[in-house]
């Protein structure tokens, strides 16, 4: 999914995803066909966006994750230092 290629609804949708599995059924419910590069940068981890969160399952809060954090495998929730591996 080539961000240039996406309206400003679909990218926040994307940002929104928690998972590869969701970025591929959005992707079907909005139509869009994604070639074998796409998909391979799906099921790899680059999801084509800078960041995305995840919900704490300790204190709730949404944890931005970064590229940084996934050349690293981990994220750190700013608010009550729960390490989650990605």
């Amino acid at each position: 999914m080539e961000s240039k290629d996406l309206t400003n609804e679909q990218k926040d949708k994307v940002k929104a995803c928690k998972t590869p599995n969701e970025i591929l059924e959005l992707a079907k419910n909005e139509g869009i066909e994604l070639d074998e590069e796409q998909l391979e940068q799906i099921s790899g981890g680059d999801w084509g966006v800078d960041s995305r969160y995840i919900t704490c399952d300790e204190c709730h809060s949404n944890v931005t994750v970064t590229e940084q954090d996934f050349a690293k495998h981990y994220v750190v929730c700013p608010k009550c230092n729960s390490v989650y591996n990605i």
